[in-house]
């Protein structure tokens, strides 16, 4: 993978990336790399997007927990 690193000051929007209004005026540092051939490591890009974020929502693990033991009460009582 091919990078370029260019310290300059953003003077204006001319690239048109509306998140850089922050930075304008200011000293700043861009790196610009060439994307990864597309293949295995794209399979993966999502779930790294995601690494280390806790993403389990309590009311819905009680929830799913409430009902499997309510199945297993059900299953408990059928004479099949």
């Amino acid at each position: 993978m091919t990078a370029i690193h260019i310290t300059t000051r953003i003077n204006s929007e001319r690239l048109e990336l509306p998140e850089l209004k922050p930075f304008i005026g200011k000293q700043v540092s861009i790196t610009i790399e060439e994307a990864a051939p597309r293949g295995d490591a794209d399979r993966w890009q999502a779930l790294q997007e995601i690494a280390g974020q806790d993403l389990l929502d309590p009311d819905v693990y009680r929830q799913l927990r409430d009902f499997d033991l309510a199945q297993q009460r059900a299953a408990a009582n059928d004479p099949r």
